[in-house]
Parts: structure tokens; sequence; C-alpha cells
């Protein structure tokens, strides 16, 4: 019987998705089924998974629709008590989906994620990127910011098509907008050890359009308070949320060289994690590339009054 269908939609995401897929097929726990999502590729990914003939790996046309629709057309297919998120270019842990659903199975949690390495697109770590775990700190989170890596998530089949599944109106934010709704249904979780391994590469949303990606969390957010979901956010939020729709528009109008945008990751990731001496060069590089980022001196000045 299967468990937990994994839902993983793909466009071009040869050569990691080799690894993505190897890395779901060597999972400790038996009962998985493996949805590749077709979403328009044209780089044979989809025909590499039909040549490994495992009975376990199902590939999925869907059109070249976007995420969402690629997303909702994994979610039709699956019949498992349990969906699991896992993106093209990513890496799961090979005792990933044993522990999560082994924690899904002692309550009634309706979706749990987990914490999770950030790799470069070499595959090497960059840092651990800790997530709030339990139930009460998980949901006051979520008012102010998106705290699940979406592909590190297992969902209640049940509950996610009850939510409604994927919604196109947030295109950069449908993982965020997707669990708020879920939140509103019943418990959602992480899990504090890092089972996940997410890819940040120039290709990479996060990379590529963070401030838009940004915008249309903040219109997630707004959604989700007039649907009362949430409580009002923290002023620094509501003031971030203010500013994102102008940030926006200069990102449209002059976007950031993408290695200026994966500096500033990195450079937060590493102070986060306590790698002062390695931040600071990533500051630097960042300055160095784009001098007039007022906020990385402002960080970087701080970094280094921290540094011994």
């Amino acid at each position: 019987m299967t468990a937990v269908d994994v839902v993983m939609p793909v466009r071009d995401a040869m050569p990691f998705l080799i690894a993505a897929v190897e890395s779901v097929r060597a999972q400790t726990v038996a009962g998985w089924r493996l949805l590749v999502v077709d979403d328009g590729s044209v780089d044979g990914g989809p025909d590499w998974c039909r040549d490994l003939r495992d009975p376990r790996v199902q590939v999925i046309r869907s059109r070249g629709r976007g995420i969402s629709a690629a997303l909702n057309t994994g979610i039709e297919v699956a019949s498992a008590p349990y969906v699991a998120r896992m993106d093209g270019d990513d890496l799961s842990s090979d005792t990933r989906l044993e522990r999560q659903l082994e924690r899904m199975a002692c309550g009634d949690l309706v979706a749990l994620g987990t914490s999770y390495s950030v790799i470069d697109a070499s595959g090497h770590p960059i840092a651990v990127q800790a997530v709030p775990s339990g139930p009460t700190a998980v949901r006051a989170a979520l008012a102010r910011t998106n705290p699940f890596c979406h592909g590190s998530l297992l969902l209640r089949t049940e509950a996610i098509k009850r939510a409604g599944g994927y919604r196109d109106d947030f295109p950069l934010a449908e993982d965020y907008d997707l669990m708020l709704r879920l939140a509103a249904l019943g418990d959602v979780d992480n899990l504090d050890a890092p089972l996940y391994s997410w890819r940040l590469s120039p290709a990479s949303t996060s990379v590529r359009r963070p401030r838009r990606q940004a915008a249309q969390a903040a219109r997630v957010r707004a959604s989700a308070r007039r649907a009362r979901l949430v409580p009002r956010a923290p002023l620094r939020t509501r003031s971030a949320d203010a500013a994102a729709p102008v940030l926006e528009r200069l990102e449209r109008w002059r976007p950031e060289r993408p290695s200026v945008v994966e500096h500033r990751w990195r450079a937060g990731l590493l102070r986060g994690e306590g790698s002062l001496a390695a931040a600071l060069v990533e500051y630097d590089a960042l300055l160095d590339e784009h001098p007039l980022d007022l906020v990385a001196r402002l960080r970087r000045r701080r970094t280094r009054a921290l540094a011994p």
C-alpha cells in the first residue's frame, strides 16, 4: 500500500533532477510513490525518469501552465494518505519521510516541514537554516513570514484537498498562501532536524526575483488577515509590507544581478549560523558589486562588531 505520494514538479531541472530522484529512491521507508509532474520540460528530464523503469516513479504531463497548476495536477493523482513535496533540484535525507511519517502518526498535524541545509549550485553546503518548531511557535511565525521550506513539507492529502490546493493568485508565494489556509484546518509544525537540502542557485526564484516574491508574500498576508486566518503582523512586518510594492517596481525597472542577490543570501545565512568571518567575506563581495547597498553596509558593520 502506498503511504505517501511525493509530488515533484519539474521544468528543465537536469542535471540536478538525477540526484533529486535518487534521494527519493534511497528513502528508508517503504510504500512511497514519486509523481514527477512534467511542466513543459525540453531537457529530457522526464524521459530519464521513464527510462528508470521503476514502477514507483510515475511521470505526469502538466502542459507547462506554471507551478501551481503542476502541483495541483500531482495532488489530483495522489491517492495516498500523505503528500510529500520535493523540488527537482533539491535533495532529501534518506530518513526524511520515515521521520516525518512517524511524527505525523503521533498527532493531528495537517502539515509538517523540517529545517534544512542550504547548498550551492555545485551541491556544497553553505549553512543550515533553522526554522520555528512547535505548533505554537510556527503559528505565531505565520503572521510575519513563511516558516516552512516548501520542498520539505509532508501534508495530509485530505487536508490539502479540503483547503482547495494551490491557487494561481500568488505564483511566487503559492506555498505561503496554502500553509496559511492549512493552518486554519489544524496544527502545522516543523521538525528541527535538517532533513532536506535546498539549492541556492542563479535559477532560484529567490535569487532571480526576490523583491517580487516579497511583494507577493505581503499580499498573501493581507489576504489572510482579511480572511481572519492570522492576527495583525508586528510593526516591522507591516513596514516591510508597505515598502514591498515600491521595491517590486524598482526590481522590474532595474533588477539586481543574481550574483549580488546570492551574496546577500549567503551573508545572511552565514551570519545567522554564527559564521561571522565567512559572512564578512560575502558582504565584502556584495558591496564590491553593489556599493550603494546601505543595508548591507550596516549589516557588515554590525557583523564586524560581533566578530572576534
